[in-house]
């Protein structure tokens, strides 16, 4: 939020602002968190995957994807 509201781009954030910024945006689209509507995991990772690159770097959601693979899930991830 801060830095948004000096003019600042998430995308150019260090890399922990940018994860921790896309985990709490997962956990509101999937909680319904300030005023959005609650969404699924699946939708909620469409949007995320639509901020590669833009957003956030494409390293982090690329990571944060793989989170949701199935061998992921079954390792503990």
């Amino acid at each position: 939020q801060q830095l948004t509201a000096t003019g600042g781009e998430l995308a150019d954030a260090p890399i922990e602002v940018q994860v921790v910024a896309m985990a709490e945006e997962y956990e509101s689209l999937i909680a319904g968190i300030g005023g959005k509507k609650k969404i699924s995991s699946q939708q909620a990772q469409e949007v995320i995957s639509n901020g590669s690159g833009k957003k956030y770097e494409s390293l982090i959601v690329d990571a944060f994807m793989k989170a949701f693979t199935p061998q992921a899930k079954s390792a503990g991830a």
